[in-house]
């Protein structure tokens, strides 16, 4: 590579491009996509420790994206151990990357951190990954040239629990996945039968872990369940009942779909009653959107960054509040006025984020940072 073609590449830290549908997988997917569109004539290198199909499809959907697979046993050693050598004797001058950074990387360095949920609620995590991210990541924070986030919650959270400065934060709000737009009723009902899902349902995408707080919501049905019109409504929960509490699992309001393709995720959107996202903490809350923007009713907490996202497009409650989870899912799944409106008005909101936006930013980030050929 030469002196010019180097300052047209920028490296990724492709580890988190996943073919399972976490919320960095998203970003990492849908930014490096299309920043590729966008940007022709820069030159897209994704590292990773593994091989990946997700990773591989965007190869052969873009000639500016290529794969380099860097094998090494420790993966919290991977990026300094395998990564920063490679780099180095390529001469890549841009690495971006995800939560960790390495150590003797001599280029520039972009990391997004999505929230510091582990130094916020560390009774969240497991001891071991805790020690790692608390070290780490913290440390990559003061290391990188910029840090890029998504909301203005989270670069607030940064700044508190890591020690940088505010004007090192970017925020560049992401958006909701490729995947998410509307279906047909008619889809909806098909999909309704294959997951043998009895309408009324509500669905909940993306709630295992305590933080996501699905237990509210089961309470608030337990409730309105005392209701004949209202007897069979239950959550349905995308994942399996062994990845939730015994409280979950066992709740006769609860429903688990398994692993749901994202080609699933718009007509079950369609077939719901409407969507919850009762989370404690979110660094962004990215099925907030994507369930607005597949056109249907989003009923989310008030926490730390889902205000930001959802606006006056949802009907946002206290985490806690059991009685107004009730009142609320009563609300829209009794008054088709109500639920139309809020169909509508999410779609309006989802449309006001676009990734494109969020490349440009981020392109406009390397810029400040990097060379004038990126």
């Amino acid at each position: 590579m030469n002196e010019l073609e180097s300052n047209r590449t920028v490296a990724f830290d492709a580890r988190s491009l996943l073919d399972g549908g976490t919320g960095d997988s998203t970003y990492m997917r849908d930014l490096v996509s299309t920043m590729a569109r966008l940007y022709p004539h820069q030159e897209q290198l994704l590292f990773a420790s593994a091989p990946g199909q997700t990773r591989e499809a965007l190869a052969q959907e873009f000639s500016n994206v290529k794969i380099t697979v860097l094998p090494y046993k420790i993966g919290w050693l991977w990026n300094q151990k395998a990564l920063v050598p490679y780099l180095e004797k390529t001469g890549v001058k841009l690495l971006h990357s995800q939560y960790l950074l390495p150590r003797r990387f001599r280029g520039k360095m972009v990391v997004t951190i999505h929230d510091v949920s582990f130094r916020e609620h560390p009774e969240w995590f497991p001891t071991r990954p805790r020690f790692i991210m608390n070290l780490l990541i913290p440390q990559a924070a003061r290391r990188a040239d910029v840090i890029i986030t998504g909301s203005e919650y989270s670069r607030q959270a940064i700044v508190r629990t890591c020690g940088v400065p505010i004007e090192k934060i970017k925020v560049t709000p992401y958006a909701a996945a490729s995947w998410a737009r509307p279906a047909s009723k008619e889809q909806g009902e098909v999909i309704a039968k294959k997951y043998q899902l009895q309408i009324p349902f509500l669905l909940g995408v993306g709630l295992r872990g305590v933080r996501k707080n699905p237990t509210v919501v089961l309470r608030a049905l337990e409730q309105l369940r005392k209701q004949p019109e209202f007897a069979a409504i239950k959550l349905a929960l995308t994942g399996s009942p062994e990845q939730f509490s015994d409280e979950i699992a066992n709740h006769p309001a609860a429903q688990f779909l398994g692993w749901v393709p994202a080609e699933d995720l718009p007509p079950l959107y369609a077939a719901a009653t409407a969507a919850v996202y009762p989370s404690f903490y979110e660094g962004f809350g990215l099925p907030v959107l994507e369930a607005m923007a597949c056109g249907c009713p989003m009923i989310c907490s008030n926490a730390t960054s889902i205000p930001e996202v959802a606006g006056e497009a949802a009907i946002q409650l206290a985490p806690h509040d059991v009685e107004g989870w009730a009142r609320a899912i009563e609300q829209i799944a009794s008054h088709e006025a109500k639920r139309q409106t809020m169909i509508e008005d999410g779609q309006q909101r989802a449309a006001l984020f676009s990734w494109e936006r969020t490349a440009r930013e981020t392109m406009a980030i390397y810029r400040t940072i990097g060379t004038a050929e990126i």
